[in-house]
């Protein structure tokens, strides 16, 4: 499956609804057993991580910060920033 998640709120638009959010991908399919999850670019046509890989590297203080973008293995919850959008491909059986 093609999982396309986005936060509708930007930044300081509501107290309550701006903040980041997270999202359990495996409660999406509770008929079925959610095997592995890879965040791939917008369109859904590359693994955002070699897509990465492939970019200028500009230098700038973010280059030192931890990514939290990073899925561990099993672990089905993803977090979204305000008007943050992200595509997963879902494999289930």
């Amino acid at each position: 499956y093609l999982v396309r998640l986005g936060h509708q709120y930007g930044v300081g638009e509501s107290h309550q609804y701006s903040l980041p959010v997270e999202v359990d991908l495996g409660v999406l399919f509770p008929s079925r057993k959610v095997v592995s999850i890879t965040e791939t670019t917008l369109s859904g046509n590359q693994r955002r991580d070699e897509w990465e890989q492939r970019q200028f590297q500009w230098w700038n203080d973010d280059d030192f910060k931890e990514d939290s973008r990073k899925l561990e293995q099993g672990n089905s919850v993803v977090s979204l920033e305000p008007m943050e959008i992200r595509t997963f491909e879902v494999k289930c059986v």
